[in-house]
């Protein structure tokens, strides 16, 4: 898929959806999302992703953000036990809300694509 596509997927995620505005935003904005969240869908976001690496900062967008991801791990997570993985600490949570912003995206180009 192009990057035009791309961008205007990535922009109507973040027109209507609270969460995925604020992971893009603390990830450093959509170019540094595009370029992270294949790696993201693989390989999971706690080895490290732009903005969500310290604790002191993944407890901030929790706290700021808290109802946004617990209704996405509700939404997105269906077994107790991912669930009870997901919310163990402060930065598996908003990891957790990353991993998900990205495979939403992902999810969305795939529906894309068989569109066009």
């Amino acid at each position: 898929m192009n990057m035009k596509k791309k961008l205007q997927v990535l922009r109507t995620m973040r027109r209507t959806d609270v969460l995925a505005d604020a992971v893009i935003r603390q990830m450093g904005g959509m170019e540094m999302f595009l370029d992270n969240y294949e790696d993201i869908v693989k390989y999971g976001a706690e080895n490290g992703v732009n903005g969500f690496i310290y604790t002191d900062d993944n407890r901030q967008f929790v706290r700021k953000y808290i109802d946004e991801i617990l209704d996405a791990i509700q939404d997105d997570i269906a077994d107790p036990l991912t669930i009870a993985h997901c919310v163990k600490d402060v930065d598996n949570i908003a990891w957790t809300a990353v991993e998900i912003i990205c495979e939403r995206f992902a999810a969305e180009l795939s529906q894309e694509g068989e569109e066009d």
